[in-house]
C-alpha cells in the first residue's frame, strides 16, 4: 500500500531520542530553549516559543490578544473569523479564549497557511521552510505545529513565532504555569511564579525528535517540491503546499475505492466545521454551499519526501485511469 504521508524519520533521529532518555532529562529543560533558538534563526523569527501542541500554541496567541487591551479588544468581546474547512481544534482554541468563533468560506488556504480574522495570528500548522516567517505582515504571531505528519513531526507539539520581546516572554511564562522564564531560574527550583498560568510547554524529549529532523528540513522541503512538481505537470495543477496534494474529483467515493483497490491511500482535507454536530449553531460568513461544494469533491493523494519514482508513476496512473480527475 502506498501511504498517504510517510514520516522522513530515521536512525539520526532514534539516536537524539535515545541521547535524551539516557540523559534522563526529558522533560522541559534545556534541550527545548536551544531547539528555540535554533527554530527562531531557520524560520527567520526574532523570538520562539515551544509548546505541547499547535493547538496550545493558538489558544497562548488568543488569549494574550483577548487580555491585552493594546490590540484593541475588552476581554470575552471578540470574534475570530477562521475557515470552516479547517481541524474542529482551532475553533474549540478560539472558544476556550474567551472569543467567540465564525466560519469563513476561505477553501484554497489547505496545505499553507491562514489568519484568523479580526487578529494578527495566522495557523502554519502546515508549513515549515526557511525564512518563513518573512513573509508575513509586521507584528505577526505565527503558530505551527510538530504534529507526527507534519514537515516537522514530533510526538507532537507546537511552538509561537513572533518579533515581539514582550509577548514571546508572556507566551514562554504562560506556557509554564506562570514562572518566570529569566536565566536565573531557568536551572533552578526555585522558580518564582509571576502570573497565572498554564502547563503548556514543551520537553526535550520531543524537541530532541524535532531538532534533529530540523537539520536536513531544507533536503526534506527539497525532495517535497520534486514530488509536487511532478504531480503539477501531470495533473495540470498549480499546487503550492509542502504539505497536502490535493486533486479535485468527479465522485469522491468511487475516486477513494478505487484508488484503494490499487493499493493506494488518500484522505480528505478537511471536512467542514459547520457540517459536524458540535458546529452547527457556529455562524458561517460567506457561501456555505461553495465550501460544502469544494469539500464534496477534494481529496488528498500520497504525498511525502521519500516517494520513489515508481510510487509516482503508479499513483499518477491510478488517478488518470480513475476516470475521476476535474
Amino acid at each position: 500500500m502506498i501511504p498517504l504521508i510517510k514520516l522522513p524519520l530515521n536512525e539520526n533521529d532514534a539516536q537524539a531520542v535515545a541521547n535524551v532518555v539516557r540523559s534522563k532529562q526529558i522533560g522541559l529543560g534545556n534541550l527545548v530553549f536551544e531547539f528555540e533558538k535554533k527554530l527562531a534563526e531557520f524560520t527567520g523569527a526574532k523570538y520562539c516559543v515551544t509548546t505541547d501542541s499547535c493547538t496550545s500554541a493558538l489558544f497562548l496567541s488568543l488569549d494574550y490578544f483577548n487580555r491585552i487591551t493594546k490590540w484593541g479588544m475588552k476581554r470575552r468581546t471578540g470574534v475570530v473569523g477562521v475557515p470552516s474547512m479547517t481541524v474542529p481544534l482551532v475553533a474549540n482554541a478560539i472558544e476556550e479564549a474567551g472569543l467567540t468563533a465564525v466560519f469563513t468560506d476561505d477553501v484554497n488556504w489547505v496545505g499553507t497557511h491562514y489568519n484568523l480574522s479580526g487578529t494578527n495570528i495566522w495557523d502554519s500548522a502546515h508549513e515549515l521552510y526557511r525564512d518563513c516567517f518573512k513573509q508575513y505582515p509586521e507584528s505577526a504571531v505565527v503558530c505551527l505545529s510538530f504534529y507526527p505528519t507534519k514537515p516537522l513531526g514530533s510526538a507532537d507539539g507546537g511552538a509561537i513565532l513572533t518579533d515581539d520581546r514582550e509577548m514571546a516572554d508572556w507566551f514562554r511564562s504562560a506556557s509554564t504555569y506562570g514562572r518566570n522564564q529569566g536565566k536565573k531560574y531557568q536551572d533552578s527550583w526555585d522558580y518564582e511564579t509571576i502570573m497565572m498560568g498554564y502547563k503548556r510547554h514543551y520537553t526535550n524529549l520531543q524537541a530532541a525528535l524535532c531538532m534533529s529532523q530540523l537539520e536536513r528540513l531544507d533536503e526534506t522541503n527539497a525532495k517535497r517540491k520534486k514530488v509536487r512538481d511532478v504531480y503539477n505537470e501531470a495533473f495540470g495543477y498549480d499546487n503550492t503546499s509542502g504539505y497536502l496534494y490535493r486533486i479535485w474529483v468527479g465522485n469522491r467515493k468511487k475516486f477513494i475505492k478505487y484508488m484503494k483497490s490499487k493499493g493506494i491511500a488518500c484522505g480528505v482535507h478537511y471536512k467542514p466545521m459547520h457540517m459536524m454536530e458540535a458546529y452547527t449553531d457556529t455562524p458561517v460568513i460567506g457561501d456555505k454551499q461553495y465550501i460544502e461544494e469544494e469539500y464534496k469533491h477534494t481529496v488528498s493523494i500520497p504525498f511525502y519526501a521519500d516517494m520513489t519514482k515508481k510510487e509516482i508513476l503508479e499513483v499518477i496512473n491510478a488517478v488518470k485511469d480513475s476516470g475521476q480527475l476535474l
